[in-house]
């Protein structure tokens, strides 16, 4: 395979991971100026931890590819379960982290009253699902390690297209809960 066929998949699985931050600020900007506000204020908190879990299982895609060149298969197998345990953990920790101190990062983004109110939601909600992040990237990592870029681009998309339908059917709707 040429580098050419299994980075332009890596690419746009990022740019969907990315994109999904911006298509929820444009669905809140359809119901409130102060929610798409608040929402992109605080999605600057979870756009970073996004590229941290990115790093992360980019940064394990190429140890274990250099252990699959090298024929050392028991050692990647060890590797892929530090990796997940890592991932697992520190999904963990970042989710609890996002989902109990929401309101305080909120407010240290300078956001008051309602914008607080709706940044603080909105940390939660994602910030509470950083552990499927996380494990998304690791499993990322490890299907670019084994030359399966298209298939962690196909997930991404797919989880585009869930975001897209929920948000048309819980925010959107008129007779969703919004």
């Amino acid at each position: 395979m040429g580098v050419l066929s299994l980075s332009w998949p890596i690419f746009f699985q990022l740019a969907f991971t990315y994109c999904m931050g911006l298509i929820d600020i444009w669905a809140l900007g359809m119901i409130s100026d102060a929610a798409a506000g608040s929402v992109g204020s605080v999605n600057t908190v979870t756009t970073f931890v996004l590229m941290m879990f990115s790093f992360m299982g980019q940064g394990g895609s190429l140890v274990y590819a250099r252990m699959l060149g090298r024929g050392e298969i028991k050692k990647v197998q060890e590797c892929y379960f530090v990796a997940l345990v890592l991932h697992v953990l520190l999904g963990v920790v970042v989710s609890a982290a996002l989902f109990l101190w929401a309101e305080d990062v909120a407010g240290l983004l300078g956001l008051e009253g309602q914008h607080l109110a709706y940044g603080t939601s909105f940390l939660r909600i994602v910030g509470g699902s950083c552990l499927i992040h996380s494990l998304g990237a690791m499993l990322g990592g490890v299907m670019a390690a084994n030359g399966r870029t298209r298939a962690a681009m196909f997930a991404a998309m797919f989880t585009n297209v869930v975001n897209i339908v929920l948000i048309g059917v819980l925010v959107l709707l008129p007779a969703g809960p919004q």
